[in-house]
């Protein structure tokens, strides 16, 4: 038996109270950072027994503090790690809003109007999170999966799930090609498939020109910038469906 984990994204509607909450994170994650640099902290258990009592000036749960340590010592690794090959390697410091719990501290609730995904604040004071998601979420949350850690930000909650499956031995082996213009398949029995991604190409090219054009012409610097990722993202979506259908192509194509 083998354990298989998923993450799967939610998407949560805006609210005021989440981001206070993810700052107050944030900056308890730099407050251990600090302190991590200050004393050669590096070790998880140590950080937390260092910063324990003072970290509660932040008036989050406790739970807060351990994972903020965790992050921070996450950082700090990565930081001594950097340094060894370069002096000027700045100083580590969070910036994006996220927060992760494990599946201790969360709890998914069923409401008239929806589910929601319930986190702690404060002791005995919560917060809820309306989620919305579609039948591909509905598969893990109605399938036999177990609830693993949840990161959260200001428009996605991202769950784990995970079980235990037994896997099959495969009847044959698949090798991959993959180049700029197609992915060409060929199996151990002689099976040759090749899947096109030109199309992919040629959406490169054309949001490429687009947000070329976008810097020369658009002198705002707000407004490009708006536009920029406006752009990148519609790219990014249209490339990913075109790779998840040619990658369910594959699986149906080479089943065993």
């Amino acid at each position: 038996m083998e354990k298989i984990t998923k993450a799967t994204k939610f998407g949560i509607e805006a609210n005021k109270e989440l981001r206070s909450l993810l700052v107050k994170f944030r900056d308890m994650i730099n407050f251990c950072v600090e302190r991590g640099l200050e004393r050669g902290i590096s070790s998880r258990f140590k950080l937390i027994k260092e910063v324990y009592q003072e970290a509660k000036q932040f008036g989050l749960h406790t739970h807060y503090i351990l994972n903020a340590c965790e992050v921070a010592c996450a950082m700090l690794k990565n930081y001594r790690k950097a340094k060894r090959k370069n002096e000027n390697v700045k100083k580590p410091k969070a910036k994006r809003l996220f927060l992760k719990l494990d599946n201790q501290t969360y709890k998914l609730v069923e409401r008239e109007d929806g589910l929601y995904l319930r986190i702690p604040v404060k002791p005995r004071e919560f917060l809820f999170l309306k989620l919305r998601y579609g039948n591909y979420q509905k598969s893990f949350l109605n399938g036999n999966y177990k609830h693993g850690s949840v990161t959260i930000n200001l428009i996605n909650v991202i769950l784990a799930f995970s079980k235990e499956t037994r896997l099959k031995s495969p009847k044959r082996v698949v090798a991959i090609d993959v180049n700029e213009e197609n992915v060409t398949c060929i199996s151990s029995n002689g099976l040759v498939k090749v899947y096109d991604l030109k199309q992919v190409k040629t959406i490169r090219y054309t949001y490429y020109l687009k947000r070329k054009s976008i810097q020369k012409k658009v002198r705002n610097r707000k407004l490009r910038k708006e536009l920029l990722a406006k752009y990148s993202g519609k790219e990014r979506k249209k490339v990913e469906w075109i790779l998840h259908n040619v990658s369910k192509q594959i699986v149906e194509d080479f089943p065993d």
